[in-house]
């Protein structure tokens, strides 16, 4: 690596400690932009979506880089659908999109590097099956599995298909009991439209 001016020795070791920064703070640190582009044009400096910046490491994990992306900047998102049944391992798929839910007083944020699939909820929906995570630097609104593969369900016929819901649910029964998932559609009125397939998922993990 070359040796870096005062400014840009500066910004290095403020991102550090793994937290991305936005760019009007980089901007502030910087007192202007001229250094920030230099970093990113020599490797040093990543730019991610929602105009955050971080030290583009080796060890850098980026495999929910989106999803801190997202959270940093609207902490009351919650992760939901296959986004949700991605970081729980309960799909294989690797979503095209990013899938988040918001508070029906907010408006979702309008990014284009972020591909988000963004649905407005009720306060109940926000919190009912809610668990929060830490995902690297950002605190984590996302539905937990069993919330997960319930709405993977409730929510098939406007994503046209339940395939993805089969596999989740699959998933999940070889890990815990149904009884959580039906415990939870009964939270949201949904258990008589689910039962046939929860006895199928138990009946084929007794089988095994």
């Amino acid at each position: 690596m070359r040796k870096l001016t005062p400014v840009e020795s500066r910004i290095v070791e403020v991102l550090r400690n793994g937290t991305p920064m936005r760019y009007a703070e980089l901007r502030r640190l910087a007192a202007g932009n001229r250094s920030i582009k230099t970093l990113v044009d020599d490797g040093i400096l990543l730019k991610l979506p929602m105009g955050l910046y971080a030290l583009d490491e080796p060890d850098r994990d980026d495999t929910h880089e989106s999803i801190v992306a997202l959270c940093l900047k609207r902490p009351d998102a919650v992760i939901c659908f296959d986004s949700a049944a991605q970081y729980h391992g309960l799909t294989t798929d690797n979503p095209d999109y990013l899938f988040a839910a918001f508070p029906y007083a907010s408006s979702p944020p309008k990014v284009m590097d972020l591909n988000l699939r963004a649905s407005r909820w009720n306060e109940r929906s926000l919190t009912v099956g809610v668990e929060t995570v830490e995902i690297g630097p950002a605190t984590v609104q996302i539905t937990n599995e069993a919330r997960t593969v319930l709405d993977l369900f409730r929510f098939a016929g406007r994503r046209g298909s339940d395939a993805a819901a089969l596999e989740a649910l699959r998933t999940f029964a070889e890990r815990r009991s149904v009884g959580e998932i039906n415990r939870m559609a009964r939270e949201f009125d949904y258990e008589d439209q689910l039962a046939d397939r929860l006895q199928t998922a138990q009946a084929f993990k007794g089988a095994r």
